[in-house]
Order: structure tokens, then sequence, then C-alpha cells
């Protein structure tokens, strides 16, 4: 014989509807018991609560008692009086109910999850919650798909550094002093001078954040933030915002190629996951001048007055094997070569109309024939397929095919994509302006490291001659 718990509920709407009262279901549910010789433990009534949230007095006893299990079923009027939410009431169903081994009843519906349709029903209920999750997120990522398009901004909980978020316009407001000093930060970067430098110069001139003092991350964060140049970001798509941009999109697009260029360098070339860590100057720029090969650094152990000598030799001087061994090359010391590279970068002078000038020999190509590229590539991509299809190649030759033409399609594509970014004679630009600005007296070692390798192709020497070849 059945141990029954009856949940009764009425919202103040409700309360007067036809066989939704307290006194309508409770009198059919306790008729249901007797039909059915089940032993009525206790009724729960919440009269005037909402069905929408489980926040209810007597939802909470009966959750209890479950608990306690101080009956084996629960038995409603009508499923919506346990919960007009799919998620709650498959909560309360499956993790309260069933997950204790208590049966729950739903006179009007006839459901029993006692039996095999009960299952059934608590299969259905949690598809149909799962369907309602995911109208709910798409719902949103629309609301904000929608938003970003318009040109609007998330409503931020931390505003960019130059913005306030006003909540009625529902867009970012720029703060004009720290608008300046995004602009110096960008300006400071394109010209070559290293964060660590920016971080000390920033924090000397009191050009402090909202809260606290400057900090590497917090100057990379704005960097590579595209809301400075009038962009808003959302899922990885970039719309035009409502708010006042800092800077242009060139000046933007300057300054990932810098960051880029840094990376590259410091790297790749020197094995150095960090930038501005490359030990010397000259590291990976100076050639042999007898057999081409690179010059390596050397360091002698400290002299009687305390003094490392460090020099560049090539780095076949010593190899073992003889017809390769390099027995021309001299031994040069770092700092004078380093001495005779700054002043003759100190003497170049790039007037306005080399700057004209510089791209008109720069090949041009045409976007169109690349965008065919890729259908035909896509094509190819298609008939591969086809032909596993028919089984005329196997799943193997699919793969490897595939994998090669998206390869192929891929390397195209970062073609056009960089159709439309920085010319040669924007480049050209920054690298006249870092020249003017140059001050080797009062420039950093570190920052002329940088200066040196944005201008220096490589270096041949012999005991002879130094000659510098640029990158321009």
């Amino acid at each position: 014989m059945a141990k029954v718990a009856i949940y009764a509920r009425v919202s103040t709407l409700n309360q007067a509807d036809e066989g939704y009262s307290i006194q309508g279901q409770v009198e059919s549910l306790t008729k249901y018991c007797e039909a059915m010789s089940w032993t009525i433990h206790d009724t729960y009534i919440d009269a005037g609560f909402s069905g929408g949230k489980l926040e209810r007095p007597e939802i909470n006893r009966l959750i209890n008692d479950v608990k306690l299990k101080k009956f084996d079923t629960v038995l409603v009027y009508k499923l919506d009086r346990l919960s007009r939410n799919v998620k709650d009431t498959l909560f309360l169903v499956k993790e309260i109910f069933t997950d204790n081994d208590i049966h729950f009843v739903s006179l009007k519906e006839n459901i029993d999850t006692s039996s095999a349709m009960g299952s059934l029903f608590l299969t259905l209920l949690s598809a149909i919650a799962e369907f309602e999750r995911e109208q709910i997120k798409e719902r949103m990522m629309f609301g904000k798909l929608g938003r970003a398009k318009s040109g609007k901004t998330m409503s931020w909980t931390t505003s960019p550094y130059g913005y306030t978020y006003d909540k009625e316009q529902g867009k970012l407001i720029a703060i004009p002093s720290q608008a300046i000093v995004v602009k110096k930060l960008f300006d400071y970067y394109i010209s070559g001078m290293s964060i660590a430098n920016m971080l000390r110069k920033m924090n000397a001139e009191e050009q402090i954040g909202r809260t606290a003092e400057w900090s590497i991350n917090a100057m990379k964060n704005i960097l590579r933030n595209e809301v400075y140049y009038g962009m808003v970001k959302y899922r990885g798509q970039l719309f035009k915002g409502e708010h006042e941009p800092f800077i242009s999109k060139k000046t933007f697009e300057l300054a990932q190629i810098e960051r880029e260029r840094r990376k590259q360098y410091f790297s790749k070339k020197f094995k150095n996951t960090s930038p501005f860590k490359a030990k010397y100057m000259l590291s990976g720029l100076l050639r042999c001048g007898c057999c081409s090969q690179p010059l390596i650094s050397n360091v002698q152990r400290k002299s009687a007055n305390g003094r490392t000598n460090i020099f560049y030799q090539c780095k076949e001087r010593y190899n073992k094997d003889l017809s390769k061994r390099c027995t021309e090359s001299g031994r040069f010391r770092k700092e004078i070569l380093e001495e005779f590279v700054i002043n003759e970068l100190s003497k170049i002078k790039i007037n306005n109309k080399y700057v004209e000038n510089f791209s008109k020999d720069e090949p041009k190509i045409d976007i169109n024939n690349l965008k065919k590229e890729i259908n035909s590539i896509e094509q190819k991509l298609e008939k591969v397929s086809e032909l596993y299809i028919d089984g005329i190649v196997t799943r193997d030759i699919l793969i490897k095919k595939s994998e090669k033409l998206i390869k192929q399609k891929e390397f195209v594509q970062k073609q056009i994509d960089e159709m439309d970014t920085v010319s040669e004679k924007d480049k050209m630009n920054i690298i006249k302006k870092t020249i003017d600005r140059w001050n080797p007296e009062k420039t950093s070692y570190e920052d002329t490291t940088l200066l040196v390798r944005k201008l220096v192709k490589y270096i041949v020497v012999d005991e002879e001659r130094i000659d510098i070849f640029l990158n321009f």
C-alpha cells in the first residue's frame, strides 16, 4: 500500500479558477487515494505562491521529507501545480523524487513514474528541458549578435581603459584624458619602444590607470584591443561600434605588425619565448666575410680587473672537420662592432620623396585571381569527397588529400586577408618616424637593440671592413 504526500498550490491569479482552488485540488486527490487504497501521510499546501520559482515554504518542507523518506509517493492534481518551469519540474521529479526512490503521480496527465510510461515521461521531460536551455542560449546569442551588429557594446563589467559604460545609451563613453594616454601607448610601441620602457615611462609620468599603476599585461591588452579603433567584437567577429575611436585602423594594424615582428625575432630566431631577451644587440645579424657563416658570441672569463670580454667569431672557426674550418676569420669585440653599427645607423636620413617612391615597384597581386584559386581548391575538395563516396579512393587517401587541400586553401586565404593590411609605404613612414626621433645617447640599450633589428637585415664582417645591409 502506497504512503502518499499530497501537494497542492495556487497563485493569487488562479485562486478562484474552477478546479484549481486548494480545496478542489485536495478533495480530488483525497478521493483518488481512497480509490487506490493509498494512505495519506501529509498534505503540503502553498497558497498564493507562483509556480515559476521553487522558493515556496511547503515545497521546501516536502523536499526535506522526501530525503527523510517519510512516504513513497508524491501526488499532485496537475503537473503545473508542482512547477511551471520545465527545468524545476525535472529537478524535482528526477533529482529529488526518483533519486530518493520516491514515485511521482500527476492525476490529470495520468503520469506515474513507477510505470514504463512514467520512465518515458522523464526522458521526454529531460529532452524538453535541454531544448529550452538551447533556445535560451540561442536567443541570448542572437540578441548579443544583433547588439554588436548595431554597434553597441556588451554590458561591460569593467570598461576598457579610456572609456566608461553608459547603461542608458548602451555604449562606451570616451574619457578624453585617458584617450591621450592610449594614443601615446600606440605611438611609443610602433616607434620601437619596448613594453618594459613604456611601463617605466608611463609610471614615471604618473599616467596611471583608474586604480593602480600600469602593468605589462595592462599595456598588452590595450595594444591588441580592437575597441580603440572603433570596433565591437563578438564571438570572433568585428562590427563598427557607436563609440568614439582613439586611433585609426591603420595605426592598430601597424601595432599588430610590430607585435608579430617582435615575436618572430625573439621567439623563433633566437628560440626565446619572451621578447627582448636576446643576449646581445647584434646576435643573429652578423655574417662572416670569408665564408658567409654566422658569427657567434664567445665570452672570455673575467680578467684581473674583473671585466668580462665578449667577442664574435665565425661559427666554423674551430670546426673539427678541417675541410670546413674557416681559417681566415678573426675575432671581433662586441663593443666595437655595436658602436660602429650605431654610429652608421645614426647617419641615416630618409626624405619624404624616398617614402613616396618606396613602393612603386612593389608587385601587385590581383585579389580576384586569389579568389579563383580558393574556388578551384574547394572544387577539388568536393571532387575527392565524391571519389570516396563512390568507392574509388580509400578513407586514408581522402584524409591525406583533404588535409593538403585545406592547408593550400588556408595559405591562399591568408594572402587575401593580408591584401588590405598596411602597405610598404606605411611601414617606411614608421621607420622614418623612428629614425627621426632616435637619439643614440639617450636611448637605452634595449630600445637601441630593437631599432637595430628593425633596420638591419644582416651585417658582413671581416678584418678589413664592415658592410651593413638594411631592410629597405
